[in-house]
């Protein structure tokens, strides 16, 4: 955005930036509860809380899922070394296409 210019008495927005060098003296007219920012951030609140079923049902398996399927990743690309190089190189692949 652009410098625009302000006289006493203008009205300013939240951030507004003195690029002039001299005082400047702002006085409030309304609460910060009632700023762009802060209904912003309880339009946002809103919605997270407001999940649908869908949402809800993915996030409970994910909850579970995720963590499984990295543990047999880790799994995959760590014990079958101990049956030789060519058995943990194969499986170590293996890991790496499960976790993608």
């Amino acid at each position: 955005s652009k410098p625009v210019r302000k006289s006493p008495s203008s009205l300013v927005s939240a951030g507004t930036m003195n690029i002039g060098g001299s005082y400047v003296e702002i006085r409030t007219t309304t609460l910060s509860k009632d700023s762009v920012v802060a209904r912003m951030v309880k339009l946002v609140e809103e919605a997270d809380a407001n999940r649908s079923p869908t949402e809800q049902f993915v996030e409970t398996i994910a909850r579970w899922y995720t963590p499984l399927v990295f543990a047999l990743a880790v799994s995959m690309a760590t014990i079958p070394w101990a049956f030789g190089k060519e058995t943990g190189q194969k499986f170590f692949e293996f890991a790496l296409v499960l976790l993608v």
